[in-house]
């Protein structure tokens, strides 16, 4: 018999968390515009993942990928091209924009503005301007539902970036994005290990001369582990321990499905000088794209 590919079974990996967690939630996770469609292949058969739930305090927000709780949006980052490095300052910044009392339907827990170019090779040569809101949604202490506390939170962005500076032509700041989500978050124990499911939706548009045209509507889950291997959580940072890891499911118009495993050693800092940083493997799979194999490195100063 032909040995199957690596591939191969990394599909299998990935189409079984995505129903095994659907089999807990009913739904599965991602956040990046897929690219053009394709024909996705049959998702396999499988159990549902055992997931023991808990009754735990209020699902830490924090994630090194959730969105407007990344740890390096809000301090100095060192950025490198292929034709210069330098450090940037901070890209997000909160505001007060609203003024909405506290109320059982909705709270406001973020408002925000981001100074940031769209794409990251656009770094030092465009930028742009977003506004952004973060919200609770119902009650405070959230909705208990058998032994377990759900929280129901959204969030949503809308943004105009220029496209990078051409001779003869000059900038057209006319790339427009609008994202938005809704989603559960509860704690949870995964074995022994304490963990942060998310589950949630979101819908995301963008449209200009330098990205591609799509709207991409996505049911998504994550499990965020903020502490592996027996690491104790962070400092004032968050929560966020030595190692970290996150397992991210999607299923998106089209048929499209996939998702993302990765492993992280940190070392983030909010008092002191130095220099916090986040590392670790990641691996991809996209029913579009396929398997890809990845390397995250993200780094920030701090000068006091």
């Amino acid at each position: 018999m032909q040995n199957k590919p690596l591939r191969h079974y990394l599909k299998a990996a990935f189409s079984a968390a995505a129903l095994g967690l659907a089999g807990l939630s009913g739904t599965a996770y991602a956040q990046q515009t897929p690219p053009p469609a394709t024909e996705p292949e049959a998702l396999p058969e499988v159990m549902p993942l055992p997931v023991a739930l808990d009754t735990a305090p209020k699902a830490d927000r924090r994630g090194l990928d959730e969105r407007t709780d990344d740890f390096f949006a809000t301090r100095y980052k060192v950025s490198l091209t292929r034709e210069s490095i330098w450090i940037g300052t901070p890209q997000r910044y909160n505001v007060d924009m609203l003024s909405i009392p506290d109320n059982d339907v909705i709270r406001f827990t973020r408002q925000y503005l981001e100074v940031r170019p769209l794409r990251k090779e656009w770094n030092g040569n465009a930028t742009g301007v977003g506004i952004g809101f973060d919200y609770d949604l119902g009650r405070a202490g959230g909705y208990d539902l058998g032994s377990t506390t759900w929280h129901v939170r959204g969030g949503t962005f809308v943004g105009s970036f220029e496209s990078p500076y051409v001779k003869g032509e000059g900038r057209e700041r006319n790339n427009n994005v609008f994202n938005t989500f809704v989603e559960g978050a509860s704690s949870v124990n995964i074995g022994k290990t304490p963990a942060n499911l998310i589950v949630g939706a979101s819908f995301n548009h963008a449209a200009g001369p330098h990205i591609d045209r799509a709207n991409d509507f996505r049911l998504y889950q994550q499990l965020n582990f903020p502490a592996l291997f027996g690491s104790s959580t962070g400092d004032a940072a968050g929560s966020i321990g030595r190692y970290s890891g996150a397992v991210q499911t999607f299923v998106g118009d089209n048929g499209s499905y996939g998702g993302k495993i990765g492993v992280y050693y940190n070392n983030l800092k909010s008092e002191g000088t130095g220099i916090s940083f986040s590392v670790g493997p990641e691996v991809h799979y996209d029913s579009r794209e396929g398997t890809s194999f990845r390397l995250r490195v993200r780094a920030t100063p701090r000068f006091f």
